[in-house]
């Protein structure tokens, strides 16, 4: 683990991301939303994948034995939720998720006081991949909205449960408190002047973002309301902030 921390003392520089949002103001509200929202995905990609220690994504494909590790965390703590996502998608997170990512979880020692802590590093990477997806869905989303011409009635069903779907499974992997502080405590053992809120930077960009609040929203509403399309830009367009 020690290794991953290194990278995290590496400053995130990205001006010209959010220089280049606030200048996208323009009369037009869809215009505005999709062009501002993909640079905010963009911005939070790179905050992902920089707290993930991913400077570089890896292009080479994940032999199953990765694949299999990665699941088997998510089925450990979350069979339900997972279950469900690949039951109604045919190509779940993990078939686009770059070998990186399983190439950061850490082997649990055997007969370690502390091996609880590299389990719930493990969790940590599995649940910030989970966010990543489930922020690409909402984009997706976005898309497929009714009367847009860019999708079907049954690609916005399918994008909007997939939105759902993917919260779930990102809720039931985010740490609870108990795991936080095991976390907390391994990255103080290790580095006992680092900042332990770097391992948190992808989520809290997600909320900082408004994205949260827009779930929250956009749970309340009813996808076969023929405003829905309506509502959720307003919604977007309300919460939607550059950080």
């Amino acid at each position: 683990m020690s290794c991953l921390l290194r990278h995290l003392r590496s400053p995130l520089k990205h001006p010209r991301i959010f220089a280049a949002c606030r200048c996208q103001l323009c009369a037009n509200t869809r215009g505005f939303l999709m062009k501002t929202f993909r640079l905010l995905l963009a911005g939070f990609l790179f905050l992902c994948t920089a707290a993930l220690v991913l400077a570089v994504l890896s292009e080479e494909s994940r032999t199953p034995e990765e694949n299999t590790r990665l699941i088997g965390i998510v089925d450990h703590y979350c069979a339900p939720q997972w279950h469900a996502l690949t039951t109604s998608e045919k190509a779940a997170w993990l078939d686009e998720t770059p070998a990186s990512h399983a190439n950061n979880l850490v082997e649990v020692p055997a007969d370690d006081p502390s091996a609880e802590s590299f389990e719930v590093w493990n969790k940590h990477i599995a649940s910030t991949v989970a966010l990543e997806d489930h922020i690409r869905s909402f984009f997706t989303l976005y898309k497929s909205l009714p009367e847009d011409g860019a999708g079907t009635e049954d690609e916005f069903a399918d994008a909007f449960a997939s939105y759902r779907a993917k919260y779930d499974l990102w809720s039931c992997l985010s740490l609870n408190s108990t795991e936080r502080q095991l976390l907390e405590a391994k990255f103080h053992s290790i580095d006992k002047t680092g900042d332990a809120t770097e391992l948190y930077q992808a989520e809290d960009q997600y909320h900082c973002a408004g994205l949260e609040r827009i779930r929250e929203a956009v749970f309340n509403l009813d996808p076969s309301d023929k405003n829905f399309t309506d509502d959720f830009r307003e919604i977007a367009h309300e919460h939607l902030r550059v950080c």
